[in-house]
Parts: structure tokens; C-alpha cells; sequence
């Protein structure tokens, strides 16, 4: 759900359906999303990365007009990662915690003067691993 003050719907509820498929330490995946009220408006994203070690995660994602690239730092219970955008320049930081099956994540990322996003995600994993 998204907050938009001032807009015609102040409440938008989003959706968002993805997969990955990991093979020894390198990962692909793909994720749809969009919004309930305008379902004609769909949006993906498809990406892969490699882990080096228990430490370091090394990905690329791409929506079709913009290439990303990221690190993910992970010390025990703490995920520090980093993002940055091309074409144009972006970046994006965020840290994160994480415990049995729930993580807490805060971010924020600016793509130019126009743009600047700042969030909060809190998840929960099914299953035994999640890699996204």
C-alpha cells in the first residue's frame, strides 16, 4: 500500500509477484507489479547476481529503460546495500536487519532533482531460503 498526499487516490494499493532460480552461487529472477486500481499498468523487472562468499552479493536488475547495479554487504543479522542507476545517474541505500523469518528494511534513493524515494519494507520469508 502507498501513501500519496494530495493525489486523487491519497491510498493505492500495489502488487507485486516475482521468482528466482539459484544455481550454486549465481541467481536469475524476474518480479510483475502494478497497481489494483489501474491493472492495464504493469511494470517488470528482471535481474541475476552472483554471491561471493557469505559475504558479498554482486547483482544487475533491468526494467527495460534503466540498468541497475548493487552490492549487498550482509555481517550476521545486517544487510547494508547499495544501488546505482544508468542511464542518468541514481542511487539508492539501504540497510536492513533480519531474524528468523522476518526482516526490517529502510531506504533511501534519489535519481535526479525530480525524483527522491525514501521506504520502509518489512518482509517474511516462506520456506527455507530467500535470495531477493
Amino acid at each position: 500500500m502507498e501513501w500519496i498526499p494530495g493525489g486523487d487516490l491519497w491510498v493505492r494499493h500495489r502488487f507485486k509477484i516475482g521468482t528466482a532460480f539459484e544455481w550454486r552461487q549465481m541467481y536469475i529472477g524476474g518480479l510483475l507489479d502494478g497497481w489494483f486500481d489501474d491493472i492495464k499498468e504493469i511494470g517488470f523487472l528482471v535481474g541475476g547476481g552472483a554471491k561471493v562468499g557469505d559475504s558479498f552479493d554482486l547483482f544487475l536488475q533491468w526494467n527495460g529503460s534503466l540498468l541497475d547495479v548493487g552490492l549487498n554487504v550482509m555481517i550476521g543479522t545486517v544487510r547494508v546495500s547499495s544501488i546505482y542507476q544508468f542511464p542518468g545517474f541514481g542511487a539508492e541505500f539501504s540497510i536492513g536487519f533480519s531474524w528468523n523469518k522476518w526482516g526490517l528494511e529502510v531506504f533511501y534513493g534519489f535519481a535526479n532533482e525530480s525524483f527522491h524515494r525514501f521506504g520502509v519494507k518489512l518482509s517474511k520469508r516462506f520456506g527455507k531460503k530467500t535470495i531477493l
